[in-house]
C-alpha cells in the first residue's frame, strides 16, 4: 500500500484549501486506488470525516513525525504555502515539515503550489536551502516557477501544471442543493425583515445611470424574477474603501432587479467582511452566515449568473461551473489566474473604483456566452495539467520503489477511478 502524507493549510474551514484537498485526494486515489493518505490538519476529526483520510494534528510534532516515518512520500501543498505575506512563521512551518521529511529519508513533492510573495531575506534563504533538496516541484502557474528561479531554487525539476481544483468534475461531487440553499436564504431574510421586496411588497424600480443601462432583469415563471450576482469578499489589511465600492455596485444591480448573495469562503473570518458590505448597502441582499462544504459551494456558485470575487478559489470554482467572473486582486495569485483564463480584473483593493467596477461587471454579463465558450477551451487544457500533477507525483515514488509500482498497477486495474485520457501523457521528469 502506498502511504502519502500531505502538508497544507487544511482544517481551517477555508473553502479554497478544502477544495484543493478534495481534488488532491480524488486524483491520487483515481491513479493509485487504495492509497492511504494522512493529512496534517488543524481539525483532524473533521478532515477525516469529510475526506475519508487519516489525519493528525498539524501542531503535534510527535504525530507529524510519526506520520512521516510511516509514509512513503510527502506532498507539500497545494495552495500558496511558500509566502511570508501572512508572516514569516507560516513559511517556516511548511518548510520545517519538508525538512523533517527529508531528514527521515522520504521523497518530497511540492504539489501544484502557488509561490510568493516571499519578501523577507530569511524567508527566501530558508526556501532556497530546503526546496533545493526536494525531489520534484510542481507549480500552478508560470509566475510561481519564475519566483522560485529568482530565489535560486533550480536543482529539482520545476514543472508548471495547474491548480488542483481544476481536476474536479462537478458532476461527480455532491453539489446538489444550490437552489434549496438560496430559497432558505430568502426565507431567512424575510424572517429577519431584510427580504428583497420594498416597503410595499414590490421590487424597487431600477435607477439606470446616465448613458448606460442597468443589467436587465428577466422574468422567471416561478415568480423569482432575478438574475443572481454572487460576491465573495474578504478583509485585507486595514483597507475599507473597496467595501464601499462593492456595496455601491451591488446596490445598482439590486435596483435593476438582480439578487445579490454575499458568500464567505473562509469561515468565520470572511463572515464579518460580508456583513460589512451588507451594512454598507442601501438595498437588501442575501448573506450566507454559516460554513458550507466544498460540494455545497459548487452547488451554490453553479446557481449564480455572475460572480465578483476576491478569493482565488471562488473564481476557480465559478470558472469550473462556467459562471463568468470579475476578480478583485489583493494578491498576485488572483491576477495570475485571471490572466491565465482570460477573465477581467477590476483592479486592486487600493485602486478599486465604483464606476469602473460596475461597467466591468456589466460588460462581463453582456459577454457571458463568449466567456463561457472561452473557458471551455482553456479549462480543458488546465484540467489535463491538474491531473498531470498527480501522475508526476506518483512517478517520483515509482522511480524509487519499482516493486510497489507493480503492486499498485495491479490494484489500479481493479479500481473504479478514472482519470482523463490526457492525464496518462506524462512528461519525462529527470530524477
Amino acid at each position: 500500500m502506498l502511504r502519502i502524507a500531505v502538508s497544507g493549510y487544511y482544517g481551517f474551514k477555508n473553502a479554497g484549501d478544502d477544495a484543493i484537498l478534495m481534488a488532491l485526494v480524488n486524483t491520487i486515489r483515481a491513479l493509485a486506488p487504495g492509497a492511504e493518505i494522512t493529512v496534517f490538519s488543524n481539525s483532524p476529526a473533521e478532515t477525516r470525516q469529510l475526506y475519508g483520510v487519516r489525519a493528525v494534528n498539524r501542531w503535534n510534532p510527535f504525530g507529524v513525525i510519526w506520520a512521516l516515518l510511516r509514509s512513503d512520500l510527502l506532498l507539500s501543498g497545494g495552495g500558496g504555502l511558500l509566502q511570508d505575506v501572512t508572516g514569516v512563521l507560516s513559511i517556516c512551518y511548511y518548510l520545517v515539515v519538508v525538512a523533517l521529511a527529508l531528514a527521515v529519508g522520504k521523497p518530497v513533492v511540492y504539489y501544484a503550489q502557488g509561490v510568493g510573495p516571499v519578501r523577507t531575506r530569511f524567508g527566501r534563504w530558508l526556501a532556497r536551502i530546503v526546496s533545493n533538496r526536494v525531489d520534484l516541484i510542481t507549480v500552478r502557474d508560470q509566475a510561481s516557477r519564475d519566483d522560485l528561479l529568482a530565489m535560486g531554487i533550480c536543482r529539482p525539476p520545476l514543472v508548471v501544471t495547474a491548480d488542483p481544483v481544476l481536476a474536479l468534475n462537478p458532476s461527480q461531487l455532491n453539489n446538489a442543493g444550490g437552489a434549496e440553499l438560496l430559497e432558505a436564504l430568502r426565507l431567512q431574510a424575510q424572517l429577519d425583515g431584510k427580504g428583497p421586496e420594498g416597503a410595499d411588497g414590490e421590487p424597487p424600480e431600477p435607477v439606470p445611470p446616465e448613458g448606460k443601462k442597468e443589467p436587465p432583469a428577466q422574468a422567471d415563471p416561478a415568480g423569482c424574477a432575478k438574475h443572481r450576482l454572487g460576491i465573495v469578499v474578504r478583509d485585507w489589511l486595514n483597507e475599507a474603501r473597496y467595501k464601499k465600492c462593492i456595496a455601491a455596485t451591488a446596490d445598482r444591480f439590486v435596483r435593476a432587479g438582480w439578487e445579490v448573495i454575499l458568500i464567505p469562503f473562509h469561515y468565520p473570518a470572511d463572515v464579518q467582511a460580508c456583513k460589512d458590505v451588507s451594512w454598507l448597502m442601501q438595498e437588501p441582499g442575501l448573506l450566507v452566515g454559516n460554513w458550507l462544504t466544498v460540494g455545497a459551494l459548487f452547488g451554490l456558485l453553479g446557481e449564480l449568473d455572475l460572480v465578483l470575487a476576491m478569493r482565488l478559489h471562488a473564481i476557480v470554482i465559478a470558472s469550473v461551473m462556467r459562471v463568468p467572473c470579475v476578480g478583485i486582486s489583493y494578491d498576485p495569485k488572483v491576477e495570475r489566474f485571471l490572466d491565465l483564463t482570460g477573465q477581467p480584473n477590476a483592479g486592486s483593493t487600493a485602486s478599486l473604483e465604483e464606476e469602473h467596477l460596475y461597467r466591468m461587471l456589466l460588460d462581463t454579463w453582456e459577454r457571458r456566452q463568449e466567456i463561457a465558450a472561452h473557458l471551455d477551451k482553456v479549462l480543458t487544457h488546465l484540467r489535463q495539467q491538474a491531473w498531470e500533477t498527480a501522475s508526476l507525483t506518483l512517478s517520483v515514488f515509482y522511480a524509487r520503489s519499482p516493486k510497489k509500482r507493480r503492486e499498485l498497477g495491479r490494484a489500479a486495474s481493479r479500481g473504479s477511478g478514472e482519470a482523463p485520457r490526457a492525464a496518462g501523457k506524462k512528461r519525462n521528469v529527470k530524477q
